[in-house]
């Protein structure tokens, strides 16, 4: 079974005459799912964020993937990519976005990745840019790896999903760097084992909004928010431990996702309001009510108690909660 897993993971391609062995961490399924590098797998991972993905040594480069997405009603969209390359001494910083990719894909453009450093070799010395069927390729000159970015377009029904993949082609060891120091992982035989998390959705929220790599700056305003409050409201580990079981069923189940995005502009808002309210110790009043208005008459938020701890504050008296029948309560909106 663990061999199958590998398999799934590793390709070997020729490249220049040598066999070389091709690693890939990927996010695809609208973006609910992510694929270590070592079996193949698939983990949930919903957090319309930017996040470590890729911190990994790959030839004779370190590379920097962090990924940026953004929620659209109840769907997560990748928005952005920031790409690090380094060298020996020499690095190279670039970023993308989805409508930088459109433009590429299109033809609009010949830029796909921005510059974003004023020293340090040009672009062109680093990566080419190319396109693959729906999506846009970043690849190092030495050929040793790619970045690919599949753009989403709201007007298009071919373009419907967005997705991104790193992939590493080496013919040498790949020593892969663990969880959490990358969401891809390492070659464990489960990345993500040895959580005390109720979730794995839970555990990706807590490392993201716990990062204090420099290299992740949030660019979203509330996910600058929900990490702002995650590191300083919340006063210590077990604060946040109980501040995301309590709040991420808000980002993370797709039914309480929808039945927010009804009455809020966004899952984030209501989630950032509820780490208001949990990391203050539940006294923010504020905040409460602001979650209770915004969970009002959506089914019952059962993991980390949410809606009882709601009705237990009483600081938004309307609030009504809807209760599941049992044979429907694993019934779900497609999420498209």
């Amino acid at each position: 079974m663990d061999l199958k897993f590998v398999l799934l993971a590793v390709v070997f391609v020729t490249w220049s005459g040598v066999e070389t062995a091709e690693y890939t961490c990927e996010q695809l399924d609208s973006n609910t799912n992510i694929i270590p590098f070592n079996n193949g797998k698939k983990a949930m991972f919903a957090v319309p964020c930017k996040y470590n993905a890729v911190r990994q040594k790959c030839g004779d480069h370190i590379i920097n993937v962090s990924p940026g997405f953004i929620s659209i009603g109840k769907h997560y969209r990748l928005d952005t990519v920031w790409l690090g390359v380094k060298t020996g001494d020499a690095e190279w910083e670039g970023r993308t976005t989805n409508k930088k990719a459109v433009k590429f894909l299109n033809g609009n453009s010949t830029e796909l990745y921005a510059k974003m450093t004023d020293t340090g070799p040009e672009t062109s010395d680093v990566v080419n840019f190319t396109v693959e069927k729906k999506a846009t390729v970043a690849t190092a000159l030495d050929g040793s790896f790619k970045v690919v970015f599949g753009p989403w377009d709201p007007d298009r029904k071919d373009f419907k999903k967005s997705f991104w993949s790193f992939s590493c082609l080496t013919n040498e060891p790949f020593v892969m760097s663990p969880y959490p120091q990358q969401v891809c992982g390492d070659n464990a035989r489960d990345v993500y084992s040895g959580s005390d998390f109720a979730s794995q959705s839970d555990m990706f929220l807590f490392h993201v909004f716990n990062e204090t790599d420099a290299k992740i700056k949030q660019m979203d305003g509330l996910c600058l928010q929900a990490e702002t409050t995650f590191q300083t409201t919340c006063q210590n580990d077990d604060r946040r431990k109980d501040a995301i079981l309590t709040c991420g069923q808000i980002l993370a189940e797709k039914l309480c996702r929808n039945c927010v995005t009804k009455y809020a502009c966004s899952p984030m808002q209501v989630f950032v309001a509820c780490l208001d309210w949990a990391c203050s110790g539940y006294t923010n009043q504020t905040a409460c009510a602001i979650v209770g208005a915004s969970i009002d008459l959506c089914r019952t938020f059962t993991t980390g108690n949410l809606t009882q701890k709601m009705e237990d504050a009483k600081c938004y008296k309307e609030f009504i909660p809807i209760t599941v029948k049992k044979r429907d309560a694993g019934s779900s909106a497609k999420d498209e």
